[in-house]
């Protein structure tokens, strides 16, 4: 038989009966590799949809998944703005069809997928060119590994940004594709802006303003920022609290803050100069894991060399600003070392 007709839990049995070398999705799921396994050695190339559906972390995990000694992962990671198209293409076989790469296509139990196994010499040739020229227009629209990178950056906010509007109420739908909390060691930043670092000091109990004032039952946590900052919605804080000596204190442990709202002069600031109110609410209906959703786990270990790197002062230009007002645009630019710093500290 050249060609069988698959449905439900037989389409991912069969995807890895045929060991893809090529595959084109539409969308990138946060467990891809419980249907392709850990073995990607045989994996040549793959394209994927950069578009609300696929994962941003699951990439970012399956390019890591692909590095070798000799390459990025990124040389075998391609997206295509319109495919819709799903096609896994083995040596000798190949499947096609409705299903994505993820739980919901291939668990089946989610989603109602059909799709054809076949090894038929005309559909298997068929389909290869078919996948030579879905590469060829991926590699068309982004031509550098630097190109793709940036737009696995825009998606991250934009999924953020629409999870934000699902939880707010502004937008409906199912919530976007999850994955657990990332481990610091798999982190890799995406764009110095990818979440922002803030520190704050202990103070009286806040006085918010008539503006603020609708708001402060619903408070989850909150941060204040100069007026002239551009915090946006949706994007993630990494929050230290700073000693008088422009130290981390020890006693109280860093933690992110989601921003669902950033309200222009809401709270009361004696010197007129941090009067932008950025909160996290608590009156969202967000699941018990939303915070798998932060950039990376804030375990004892991160945390201790967290600490260490902000005690750094080459850091303080940055994220901490002691001589002049604490600017988000310019704390941002210490971000990337900020990063490489606590992994050289991690791996020490």
């Amino acid at each position: 038989m050249n060609s069988t007709v698959l449905t439900g839990k037989t389409i991912a049995a069969a995807i890895r009966s045929v060991r893809p070398q090529r595959i084109a999705v539409a969308y990138l799921g946060a467990d891809w590799s419980s249907f392709l396994g850990e073995d990607l050695t045989g994996l040549d190339s793959i394209v994927i949809s950069p578009r609300l559906g696929t994962n941003p972390l699951a990439v970012s995990r399956l390019v890591k998944a692909l590095s070798t000694l000799q390459g990025s992962g990124w040389e075998r990671v391609f997206f295509h703005d319109d495919l819709h198209a799903k096609l896994y293409l083995g040596k000798d076989a190949a499947v096609f069809g409705s299903a994505n790469l993820s739980s919901n296509g291939l668990q089946g139990n989610e989603l109602v997928e059909l799709c054809t196994r076949t090894c038929a010499t005309e559909d298997m040739q068929a389909l290869a060119d078919f996948y030579d020229s879905v590469l060829s227009q991926a590699k068309a629209q982004y031509p550098t590994e630097a190109k793709r990178k940036k737009r696995l950056a825009d998606l991250a906010d934009e999924t953020q940004r629409l999870k934000a509007a699902i939880g707010d109420g502004v937008a409906s739908g199912p919530s976007p594709d999850n994955c657990e909390a990332q481990q610091f060691h798999d982190f890799e930043l995406r764009a110095p802006d990818q979440f922002y670092v803030n520190w704050y000091q202990p103070q009286p109990e806040p006085v918010f303003t008539a503006s603020g004032q609708t708001f402060e039952s619903k408070i989850n946590d909150w941060i204040s920022m100069a007026s002239d900052d551009k915090p946006v919605k949706g994007k993630w804080v990494l929050c230290w609290r700073m000693s008088n000596s422009n130290q981390p204190d020890g006693r109280v442990k860093p933690h992110w803050m989601l921003i669902d709202e950033v309200i222009p002069d809401g709270i009361f600031c004696e010197d007129g100069i941090y009067t932008q109110l950025v909160i996290q609410r608590n009156d969202l209906n967000r699941r018990s894991s939303w915070l798998d959703d932060a950039p990376f786990a804030l375990t004892d270990p991160v945390i201790k060399v967290l600490r260490s790197a902000l005690a750094d002062e080459s850091l303080h230009e940055f994220l901490v600003q002691p001589d002049e007002v604490f600017n988000l645009k310019k704390s941002t630019k210490g971000v990337p070392e900020l990063i490489a710093c606590m992994k050289a500290k991690l791996d020490l």
